[in-house]
């Protein structure tokens, strides 16, 4: 395959044709960057300049910092640039999130220090998902590549970050060959980003509605999903408070866009006599948006073409009291 070809974009509504209209608009995340990372409030030692009190002069100190929820969504938005096979630079990129310039930055540094496990890594060349022996990787890294300019039809250098951190790969045999799937992995859409990007949830209520997108079992029955308390919840996700996760998912389960609910609640024949006798009830909070969108996806799509047109979506009908999803399908990006 002849060399891969990267855009430089730089408004927000160059990224959103790019993303929406021509390019992918899922991606897989390792569910460990929740488990290892964001629920273990992962530490990493980050190098700083800071000014001397007495001397005024510059000097580097050691400072360690935590995984943050702006680390998740900067993490999750490379992933999307990277998949899409488009830069944009960090004034832009910082502008496009919400965040200010300084604050990406850390960010970005951040998230080239963290390392996790994988098996798997992309091959540029081929533009192919390889196996490979499991070892650790920085979550991102960054890298100078020679970018094209859709304006000024003209070629430059441009830092580009791409994700390292994928998730696990096995070899599945599908008819006559061999084919490389993900394992281990919870997906998101660009419409779910926009539900943080256009100001409908919070950084940490969006967090809230990832974390419920990881234990939701993909392609499983309703009685085989979780049950889950909002303290359980919160444990998992650093908070002293239950009432917070509670706020969090009372206003998740209001929340509709273009008539698909966010969540669904199933509660079991229990939950009024818990409250009653003074307990915490369960209950599961089964993601319907996230699901839905993903059952318009361009499946077929395996590459992306930054001539090409709107993608022809094969919609489908699904059914909100039992949406299930039939994820062997996710084995057609790979084939």
């Amino acid at each position: 395959m002849g060399r891969i070809r990267r855009d430089i974009v730089k408004t927000r509504e160059e990224i959103d044709h790019v993303i929406d209209k021509e390019g992918f608009k899922y991606i897989f995340i390792n569910n460990n960057i929740f488990d290892d990372f964001y629920e273990k409030k992962a530490t990493v030692t980050r190098k700083v300049k800071v000014k001397d009190k007495v001397t005024n002069e510059m000097k580097e100190e050691e400072r360690i910092e935590y995984f943050t929820e702006l680390d998740m969504i900067v993490f999750i938005f490379v992933q999307f640039l990277s998949k899409n096979k488009v830069t944009v630079n960090k004034n832009r990129m910082a502008d496009y999130l919400g965040c200010s310039s300084k604050q990406l930055n850390v960010s970005l540094q951040k998230l080239a220090l963290f390392k996790g496990k994988t098996n798997a890594r992309y091959n540029g060349r081929k533009d192919i998902m390889e196996i490979v022996e499991e070892q650790e990787v920085p979550l991102i890294n960054e890298k100078s590549y020679s970018a094209y300019n859709p304006k000024t039809k003209k070629r430059k250098q441009a830092l580009h970050w791409f994700v390292d951190y994928i998730p696990f790969h096995k070899l599945k045999k599908k008819e006559d060959k061999e084919i490389v799937i993900p394992i281990e992995f919870f997906m998101v859409t660009i419409d779910d980003l926009k539900l943080l990007l256009n100001g409908t949830l919070s950084r940490n209520e969006f967090i809230t509605y990832l974390w419920l997108l990881r234990r939701c079992k993909y392609g499983a029955s309703h009685d085989k999903q979780m049950w889950w308390s909002y303290s359980a919840i919160a444990e998992y996700l650093n908070y002293k408070l239950p009432e917070t996760i509670q706020n969090h998912i009372e206003k998740l389960l209001k929340i509709e866009i273009d008539n698909i609910p966010l969540l669904e609640e199933v509660r079991p024949n229990n939950y009024d006599f818990r409250i009653i006798q003074g307990e915490e009830p369960s209950a599961k909070f089964i993601p319907v948006y996230n699901p839905t969108k993903m059952m318009e996806m361009d499946f077929r799509k395996t590459e992306v073409n930054s001539e090409k047109q709107e993608v022809n979506l094969e919609k489908r009908e699904v059914s909100f009291k039992k949406t299930e999803m039939n994820f062997e399908i996710v084995e057609d990006l790979f084939a």
